[in-house]
C-alpha cells in the first residue's frame, strides 16, 4: 500500500486544523453583537473585558480545586406567534343563502418562544480552564 504526498499532506494539513481549533471558540457576547474569541488559559479580566459582566458566578469544587464558574444567559431571539389551543363554535350566516348555523373555529393565544443562550467560563486562578454553550428553546402561552 502507497501513500501519495498529496494524501500526506491533506492530511497533515487537517491534523494540523484540528490542532490549532481545539481550545478555542466564538461566544457571541451580550454587550455586542460582534462574536469573540475565548481561549483556555485567558484572564478572566480579557474575558470581563470582551463579554461584560456575567449574569451570576458561581463556584464549584472539582479533585479539591476551587473553580469559578462565570454564566451568562443571554436570550437571542423572541418572538410572538398564534398557537390553536382548542376549537369553539360560532354562530355563522351564509353570505349567499342567509342560513343560520353554528361552525367550529380555532381558538388561538398568543405564543412567545425565546431562545436563550448559556454560555458557562470555568476558571482555576483567573485564567480560562474550559467553557460551554447550551441553547434553549423556551415556549409559553400568554393568557
Amino acid at each position: 500500500m502507497s501513500i501519495s504526498i498529496k494524501s500526506v499532506i491533506v492530511l497533515s494539513l487537517g491534523a494540523l486544523a484540528l490542532v490549532l481549533l481545539n481550545g478555542c471558540s466564538t461566544v457571541t457576547s451580550g454587550v455586542s453583537k460582534e462574536p469573540v474569541e475565548i481561549t483556555v488559559g485567558m484572564s478572566s479580566m480579557d474575558v470581563l473585558l470582551q463579554l461584560g459582566e456575567p449574569t451570576k458566578v458561581k463556584e464549584m469544587e472539582v479533585d479539591g480545586a476551587l473553580l469559578e464558574v462565570w454564566v451568562y444567559d443571554i436570550t437571542r431571539h423572541s418572538r410572538v406567534d398564534m398557537r390553536q389551543t382548542d376549537t369553539i363554535e360560532v354562530p355563522y350566516v351564509h353570505p349567499l343563502t342567509g342560513q343560520h348555523q353554528m361552525i367550529e373555529v380555532p381558538e388561538l393565544m398568543p405564543e412567545i418562544t425565546k431562545v436563550i443562550e448559556t454560555t458557562e467560563i470555568v476558571f482555576d486562578n483567573e485564567r480560562v480552564v474550559t467553557w460551554k454553550q447550551t441553547r434553549e428553546v423556551d415556549r409559553d402561552l400568554i393568557e
